[in-house]
């Protein structure tokens, strides 16, 4: 099994902090399913339509492998919430007029989640690959 640095570092950290219990070692993957729930709430908002947001939130609530992965020391669930918010900034980025600071704001901010999450590492040029083309070919929107 790997794990990316920063996770590794997190859950030092809280073991650290909390003790070498099994609460305190599962405290990060806990805290980043709850964190990926939190954040399918607006990206949900912005892709479906009004009374879909609570079938997809229902689904992501529910989905077995993130219930599964949430009490285990594994970084499955951080991997959930760093891609969820990858594509959300993705998603944003798209729906503004792009500049010179925005482009290099995301992608110091697309860099960052590589060292807690390898998952996003694949996620990353997919979003970018979609949503950078789609942006620039639309028509400027507010600054």
């Amino acid at each position: 099994q790997v794990a990316a640095p920063g996770f590794s570092l997190a859950v030092w950290a809280g073991a650290r902090v909390f003790g070498e219990g099994e609460h305190a070692l599962r405290l990060v993957p806990f805290l980043a399913s709850v964190g990926a729930m939190i954040a399918a709430v607006p990206f949900a908002r912005r892709l479906v339509s009004a009374p879909a947001v609570s079938v997809a939130l229902l689904v992501n609530a529910g989905a077995w492998p993130l219930i599964l992965h949430t009490g285990m020391l594994k970084p499955y669930t951080t991997d959930a919430l760093l891609c969820t918010l990858l594509l959300l900034g993705a998603h944003g980025l798209a729906r503004r007029a792009l500049t010179p600071r925005r482009l290099g704001v995301a992608a110091v901010a697309g860099a960052a989640p590589g060292g807690v999450s390898l998952s996003s590492v694949f996620v990353l040029p997919g979003g970018g690959g979609v949503l950078i083309p789609t942006a620039w070919l639309a028509p400027r929107g507010s600054p």
